[in-house]
């Protein structure tokens, strides 16, 4: 069923399908239901649901994800980016200060932190620890993708 929605998934992504999204969805939660414990189910649960636009139920799959795998970092970011995304930045600041006390400071993690930094107006925050992210890995795709969504914003 993890397949099954993951193709859904993206066939829905690239046609804006809200009946492929909801087949997507469908699948994700038998493979949930099917398979509880892995925390990659609940992970693809709650991205669905996200683009589905339903921010509590992708948060409460994403969360499950972290319960179910909390040692992993994969899990983690992801839950802070849709905190991010949902409109609460500083409860992703809160989750990746969390994060980085037990993983250190990772890339993913600074990104994150830009992105949120920006969200609450901490601009010269968000700057300086771009620039860090910048002279780190001045190659990375995100990094050079947040570089064109900080100018964008006059940043």
């Amino acid at each position: 069923h993890g397949q099954q929605a993951k193709q859904l998934l993206q066939r829905a992504q690239s046609n804006s399908d809200a009946v492929m999204l909801e087949r997507a969805r469908t699948a994700a939660e038998d493979g949930v239901i099917i398979s509880p414990g892995k925390p990659e189910g609940w992970l693809l649960l709650g991205r669905i649901a996200r683009k589905q636009g339903d921010d509590v139920a992708a948060l409460a799959a994403m969360n499950n994800a972290v319960e179910l795998a909390p040692d992993r970092l994969v899990p983690r970011l992801a839950r802070a980016e849709l905190l991010a995304i949902a409109g609460q930045p500083q409860a992703a600041l809160d989750a990746l200060d969390l994060d980085e006390r037990i993983f250190g400071q990772t890339l993913p993690i600074s990104l994150l932190r830009v992105q949120s930094l920006v969200a609450i107006g901490r601009h010269d925050d968000a700057i300086a620890l771009f620039k860090k992210c910048q002279q780190e890995a001045p190659k990375n795709q995100k990094v050079r993708r947040m570089a064109t969504l900080l100018e964008r914003a006059g940043l």
